[in-house]
């Protein structure tokens, strides 16, 4: 006979418990892949490399998860999405690895960006973010998408993309008191 609480009801909005143990979490082998090619290009200083490697993770359309490679525990493995950390390590190649990635993308992401905000094009906007937020126009978008974000009435999603936008780019031009404005 089953307790009287698996026999009743769950409402919508209840806490309930999250499974215990050990969870099974596949990764991509082909996104692994692509992350320690861009590793070999990172220790090589081979930026074309390193950035088409990058690249390819931040634009595959699977969505993978992979374990964080900055998990300070032990006990429990924390995963996160490719693109994030794919994202994450190229804010970290440094001015000349930065400069690398602009000059392969900047062109694309400023021919986006001036589309998506004459055309007030939320779509293309989110993609230019998820795609090319290290480009020098990826922080502009970054905001612009925050603000439209604020406008629409979704202070979730334009958390998410300042907290993104501080953590994220490490050069990025938009104020400082703006995006504290604007998180607050």
């Amino acid at each position: 006979q089953r307790p009287a609480a698996a026999n009743r009801p769950t409402r919508p909005g209840s806490q309930q418990a999250l499974p215990s143990g050990p969870m099974l979490i596949e990764t991509s082998a082909p996104i692994l892949n692509l992350l320690n090619r861009a590793e070999e290009g990172i220790a090589r200083l081979d930026w074309k490399l390193a950035i088409d490697s990058l690249q390819r993770v931040i634009e595959d359309p699977e969505g993978a998860l992979v374990e964080r490679d900055d998990t300070a525990t032990e006990s429990a493995a924390l995963f996160e999405s490719a693109r994030r950390q794919a994202t994450r390590r190229l804010s970290t190649l440094g001015p000349e690895g930065l400069d690398a990635y602009r000059v392969l993308y900047d062109g694309k992401a400023k021919g986006m960006f001036d589309r998506a905000r004459a055309g007030h094009d939320v779509d293309l906007l989110r993609y230019l973010v998820e795609r090319f937020l290290l480009t020098s126009s990826g922080d502009d978008a970054c905001d612009l998408l925050a603000s439209w974000e604020l406008d629409a009435g979704r202070p979730g999603r334009a958390l998410a993309l300042l907290i993104d936008l501080r953590e994220l780019v490490p050069d990025s031009d938009v104020p400082e008191a703006l995006l504290t404005a604007k998180l607050v």
